[in-house]
């Protein structure tokens, strides 16, 4: 079963298919990367310059690095470090990605074998430029690789919910006092004439008889049940044993 340790690993080291950045930087590029460095510096960040002639610096942990080309503009590549997905389910980090790329400006997610990458791409007439859209796209960089990962967390805990073995213990408990987990709404419980309570953290509950139902992502369905051992069982459950 893939878990969210193994797509969501950090790797240190992409490559962008059919681009590859030169090791030797003209005049102009070599200014305008220590000005950027010194920017850095300034803002209390450690850059350092690897072999491919990359900035590179940590935010929060996260590693970041900025790739120039060109000139009069230059082409600026700014990543963030990426994802692991060698062993995730392929289709939902087809459309993990699609949802990243639909609903975060600018920055994009790029699917590549086994790993998704993030990167911004500009173009900038000089360090200046690029000092007054640099936290803007750490935002959006961020942004991003969250958007990718909460889309898959959600998706991949409904895909294996929907598992056969669970599927088939789902049925055998469920529908109780008419109701199912995993499928039930708020409009369901009021239609049956059930109050719906939100909570401060904005979560739902209802309660049936002595069943709570719970909906805690907030998505209007109620996935959770509460039960110990000291609490009213119902006959349909105490009947399986």
């Amino acid at each position: 079963m893939n878990t969210l340790k193994i797509i969501f690993t950090v790797i240190i080291w992409l490559v962008l298919a059919n681009f590859s950045w030169a090791t030797d930087l003209t005049t102009a590029q070599k200014t305008f990367q220590s000005n950027i460095l010194q920017f850095l510096k300034e803002e209390g960040f450690s850059p350092t310059i690897d072999e491919d002639n990359s900035v590179n610096f940590k935010k929060e942990g996260e590693l970041h690095w900025i790739s120039i080309a060109d000139s009069n503009p230059f082409y600026i590549e700014f990543h963030r470090a990426g994802l692991n997905c060698g062993d995730a389910d392929r289709k939902i980090v087809i459309d993990a990605v699609n949802e990243g790329n639909k609903n975060v400006r600018c920055a994009k997610a790029i699917l590549n074998e086994s790993s998704i990458s993030f990167a911004i791409e500009m173009y900038c007439h000089s360090a200046e430029e690029f000092r007054f859209v640099f936290y803007k796209s750490l935002k959006e960089l961020e942004n991003l690789e969250n958007t990718v990962q909460n889309y898959y967390n959600e998706k991949n805990v409904v895909s294996e919910s929907s598992s056969p073995s669970t599927s088939s213990a789902i049925n055998k408990f469920f529908p109780v006092y008419g109701f199912t987990i995993g499928e039930v709404t708020s409009r369901d419980f009021k239609a049956k004439g059930y109050d719906v309570e939100t909570i401060t953290s904005g979560a739902h509950n209802c309660t049936v008889k002595d069943l709570t139902f719970w909906d805690h992502d907030k998505d209007n369905i109620y996935e959770h049940i509460y039960i110990t051992h000291s609490d009213y069982m119902p006959d349909q459950w105490e009947s399986l044993g």
